[in-house]
């Protein structure tokens, strides 16, 4: 029995007002997902925002602090957005693995580990979006 099947039998055993909720939620969620911008032009939203507080010209072959802080942050937020590992690395043509790294590098940015200038332009980044 496939995934599809299983998930009918069991919802055909539920209440009918239960029913409804949850095909309530479940329309709710795809008009939420339908209206969502894609990670690419997320990305591309929160990268020049970053340019600005970062001041760095921003090129995302580079691996220099600037252009590292700059994917760590915008990692960071489309993890709050609810975008997905893969949805990011797509949008910044790296492995999801690499994502991972990103979102804790940019929590010890904001722990000050980096200095107090990143936090401090961390911070004004997360005023800006």
């Amino acid at each position: 029995m496939d995934k599809k099947t299983s998930v009918i039998r069991q919802a055909e055993r539920l209440p009918i007002e239960v029913r409804k909720e949850i095909c309530c939620a479940i329309l709710q969620s795809i008009d939420r997902d339908a209206s969502a911008i894609d990670a690419l032009t997320r990305f591309g939203q929160l990268s020049g925002i970053a340019v600005d507080v970062f001041g760095v010209e921003y090129d995302p072959n580079r691996k220099a602090t600037g252009d590292t802080f700059i994917r760590n942050v915008c990692a960071w937020q489309m993890r709050r957005e609810g975008y997905s590992l893969s949805q990011i690395g797509r949008s910044m043509g790296r492995h999801t693995s690499s994502i991972v790294a990103m979102d804790r590098r940019a929590k010890d940015m904001l722990k000050g580990f980096f200095g107090a200038d990143a936090k401090d332009k961390f911070n004004q980044f997360i005023q800006r979006i």
